[in-house]
């Protein structure tokens, strides 16, 4: 996992313990280094997981073609009705999201977060993001994820 990338020797609990300490660095510049934080809720993001995106993020991992079609049709396969005020709503197909339940679903929304890792490390790399550093001899700091 991405956390693992800045101190890879460290448990998540101990990385929870460095993004307390990124915050309260933060707090203490009061501004002056206009850094910035973002939270994902990713509780949120494993049901709203874009099947095109899944499909890149298996693509770029080396997924064979036969492989990526399998996966994507068991996901995008199913179809969902609704009872509504006692009526049975006709089938629908959802668009996106990884079910609940799925027994496949927490690996790929995993593979998923590996990608994002890479890609905001890709975007630090050149330059359009700068890394933090708390101290001018600590490692820089472009994101932390927690699983």
């Amino acid at each position: 996992p991405a956390s693992k990338q800045i101190y890879p020797e460290k448990s998540t609990k101990e990385n929870a313990i460095v993004l307390h300490e990124v915050i309260h660095h933060m707090q203490k510049s009061k501004g002056k280094n206009k850094d910035v934080i973002f939270k994902l809720d990713l509780k949120k993001a494993y049901d709203h997981i874009d099947w095109e995106f899944l499909r890149r993020t298996l693509n770029l991992i080396g997924f064979l073609d036969i492989i990526i079609s399998l996966i994507m049709h068991g996901i995008s396969s199913t179809k969902l009705t609704l009872l509504w005020n006692g009526c049975r709503t006709g089938p629908f197909a959802p668009v996106r999201d990884l079910f609940q339940g799925d027994p496949f679903s927490p690996y790929l929304f995993i593979l998923c977060m590996e990608i994002l890792g890479i890609m905001i490390s890709h975007v630090v790399t050149k330059g359009s993001w700068k890394p933090l550093r708390l101290t001018t001899s600590s490692p820089p700091i472009s994101h932390l994820m927690f699983y």
